[in-house]
């Protein structure tokens, strides 16, 4: 973990939301790459995602004080969502054997490309 995501760590469970956005920022590129191995419907992976950072969001006292990591506890929270969102995709998909139509993820594949290639 990087000493910028360290000290933001704090700020967030604190509630300043920058913190937090630097957290994103810092963690996004990881944290689509883990749920992409999971889930493989882009709209999916979007709402994935975006509920996995709403969690940590809403849970960032407990993040501060747990024993994992920051980036730890994060990549278990979107594990979690992403085997909920897959396995919820297809309960749907065998009721109803129609997929959602997928929209872009630009930011999200950008932040990827750039953490891949350091």
């Amino acid at each position: 973990m990087t000493s910028s995501l360290q000290a933001n760590i704090g700020r967030a469970a604190a509630g300043d939301q920058r913190a937090f956005a630097e957290i994103y920022d810092e963690t996004i590129a990881p944290a689509y790459l883990l749920a992409r191995c999971i889930v493989d419907d882009e709209d999916l992976l979007a709402t994935c995602l975006r509920e996995a950072f709403v969690q940590a969001w809403r849970e960032a006292r407990s993040w501060a004080n747990s024993s994992l990591s920051a980036q730890t506890w994060l990549m278990v929270v979107v594990r979690q969502h992403a085997y909920a969102t897959r396995n919820d995709a297809c309960a749907r998909s065998r009721a109803t054997r129609t997929m959602v139509v997928r929209p872009a993820l630009l930011r999200i594949r950008m932040a990827a490309a750039r953490w891949v290639s350091h």
